[in-house]
Parts: structure tokens; sequence; C-alpha cells
């Protein structure tokens, strides 16, 4: 009989209908999600506590990166007048860099970015002034410079 699962932190277990224990010859599908807070090497084990003699524990080894996740931009559209100040850049990774261009192709703003993780900006372009209302794209380079994201935002003034 298998009981209960327990992992560290930025670990969470899921299955439908979690059992407090499996009985012999029954099987589980448990997903395990990796949430690091930050862009960097995780590991971790986590271990399943049986009532078999002959395996009284198992355990798996999880290894993972911080900035495997999802690169996020929000909110979109960035608009002051409901209250935003900065656009996001989140699970930006270290050493990497953000490029934003307008429609035509004119590179507007770029940031250099050494720690990783969530990078703020406040919509001040290179030349001083903000960014007019209107739809941007944007490109995020990891450290080798090689594009990892590119996609688009809007700014409604």
């Amino acid at each position: 009989m298998l009981h209960p699962l327990q992992a560290s932190a930025h670990i969470s277990i899921s299955s439908p209908e979690f059992p407090k224990s499996v009985q012999p010859e029954d099987s589980l599908l448990v997903t395990f999600r990796f949430s690091p807070e930050k862009a960097m090497d995780y590991s971790g084990t986590v271990r399943i506590y049986s009532s078999d003699p002959d395996y009284p524990t198992i355990e798996i080894s999880l290894i993972g990166r911080g900035e495997l996740g999802e690169i996020t931009v929000y909110p979109n559209p960035f608009a002051p007048d409901r209250g935003h100040d900065y656009i996001y850049f989140s699970k930006v990774p270290p050493g990497g860099k953000i490029l934003v261009y307008d429609i035509s192709g004119e590179r507007l703003w770029n940031k250099d970015v050494t720690s990783g993780g969530t990078i703020q900006w406040d919509t001040k372009l290179n030349s001083g002034k903000f960014l007019p209302t209107g739809l941007y794209y944007y490109i995020i380079k990891d450290k080798n410079g090689t594009i990892i994201k590119r996609d688009k935002f809007s700014v409604i003034r």
C-alpha cells in the first residue's frame, strides 16, 4: 500500500482524486508541477512511502531550470487610464535581452537582463518619450543571443 505523497517547495502534486492510499495491483497517475520563483537551477527529491517491506521507499529525483516557464508580458493591452504603471516581462532568463519594436521595425527600447525574473518597464523609450498608443513587437533573447520569445503587445493611451 502506498501512503500520501509529499513534495518540497516549488513542486505541487495534483491528481483528480488523490486517495490516502493505493492498494496493491492498483495504479495512480500523479502530476508534478514545477513552479520556480527565480531563474536558477533547482533540484529535489519526491519520496513515496510504502508498507511493502521489499520497497519501503521509492525516491524520484527532480531537476529543473527556473527559466523553463512560459515568458509572459502583461498587462496586455497596457492602458495607463486603467491604472497600469508598468509593462511586466515575466520569467526572463538571466543574461538575456528584451527588445521592443514598432510595426515598421524600428527598435524603440532594449534592456539587458542581468539577474533574470520579472522585469518592469515604465514604457519610457530610449528617446525619453513614453510609448504612444499602438501595436508593438518584442523579442526576448537568452544569454547566447538566441531568440526564445517573439510576440506583440498593445498600448492604449
